[in-house]
């Protein structure tokens, strides 16, 4: 009986996102205003900017349940820091995706060896490695033990993205949050 009232929950919550989401989407297209300098590219950022800090929440929930489960060995941790890192990739590679969309009207070009796109593409790396270093051991404890120290290091390329702008020529804007 509960483990039903728990799957209506869960797919009530489902419903209740997925409609959330299509209302954004609408909002954006729909409902916002053009902006006067960067014209329609600009709503590119109402998927870009939030994919980024879903992605850097993602991975800090990573490292946070891999240090938790390096010192307690709970099981449940384990599985909450895969379940964050595969939200973090998805959303770390929405990011990087519609980054060079909006770069093509602004600067000209898709792609350029910034700080800021070079320390993201590297954290997309990490975490991808994540993934090939919990598969690469033949024992399955190692491979986890071994990912848990990859998702704690990697979190450590997220304040040298946020920072990279202000210590490095950049083409990208300043932080605008904190």
């Amino acid at each position: 009986m509960a483990q039903n009232k728990l799957r209506q929950t869960g797919v009530a919550l489902a419903v209740l996102g997925t409609l959330g989401a299509m209302l954004v989407l609408w909002m954006v297209f729909f409902w916002v205003p053009t902006e006067r300098t960067m014209g329609i590219a600009q709503r590119i950022f109402y998927v870009h900017v939030p994919s980024a800090w879903i992605a850097f929440f993602a991975f800090g929930i990573v490292a946070l349940c891999s240090g938790v489960y390096l010192w307690l060995k709970d099981e449940r941790l384990d599985m909450a820091a895969l379940a964050a890192a595969e939200g973090g990739m998805v959303f770390c590679t929405i990011m990087i995706l519609t980054g060079p969309l909006w770069a093509r009207v602004s600067w000209g070009t898709w792609w350029t060896w910034e700080p800021r796109l070079v320390l993201t593409l590297l954290l997309w790396f990490i975490y991808f490695s994540y993934f090939l270093v919990r598969n690469a051991t033949v024992n399955p404890e190692q491979g986890k033990r071994f990912a848990a120290v990859v998702g704690i290091v990697g979190v450590l390329d997220i304040p040298l993205i946020h920072i990279s702008v202000s210590w490095m020529r950049s083409l990208h804007p300043e932080p605008v949050v904190l």
